[in-house]
């Protein structure tokens, strides 16, 4: 049942989007084909093109920065595009995030990005990665490596106010508080 509501929030996202949005996003991929001309057929073309091995192809057309986009807004933010996030981390933002997107003047293969992101809802700002398309992509994107320090490199004693943390794989969170006998057995 969530998958169908989450399909049909999808199919909702794309109604919201007009037909100078949604072509660019289908030509940028020219495996995909032509694109319809009707904005009802090329919302069905776009869900089943995503729906099949249409979406691993567009995955492996992007840039290592726009792979890092998608992987990072997929597993740190719920989908969402943190773009300050993003700038501190890499330096720089894809075009996608940056550029104003002219339907007649942009090429359409700057447009890769728009296959994954889309705007929440009418009105409302921000780039997010649809429900639906998250579980796809979950199968298909390796989680983002996480960071790991050494506890040489860690300062010793560690301050009043640090707290370690440990995975912990039987929460939702993943995390779980080290307690103070613990930590202070890391580092006697």
């Amino acid at each position: 049942m969530a998958a169908n509501h989450n399909e049909q929030a999808f199919l909702d996202i794309l109604h919201l989007l007009t037909v100078d949005q949604l072509k660019p996003r289908f030509k940028s991929c020219p495996a995909a084909g032509t694109a319809p001309t009707r904005k009802a057929e090329l919302i069905s073309a776009i869900q089943v093109w995503l729906s099949g091995e249409g979406l691993t192809l567009v995955w492996n057309m992007l840039s290592p920065l726009e792979q890092a986009a998608v992987r990072i807004s997929l597993y740190c933010s719920d989908g969402w595009f943190d773009e300050r996030r993003f700038a501190a981390e890499f330096g720089t933002l894809p075009a996608w995030f940056t550029e104003r997107y002219d339907y007649y003047r942009t090429p359409a293969e700057q447009y890769k990005l728009g296959w994954f992101f889309y705007p929440p809802g009418r009105y409302q700002t921000g780039q997010r990665i649809p429900d639906w398309l998250q579980e796809r992509l979950k199968s298909l994107i390796a989680p983002v490596a996480v960071a790991e320090l050494e506890a040489s490199e860690l300062p010793t004693p560690l301050p009043d106010y640090a707290v370690l943390l440990e995975r912990d794989p039987e929460t939702s969170s993943g995390w779980r508080h080290k307690d103070k006998h613990q930590v202070r057995s890391l580092f006697n």
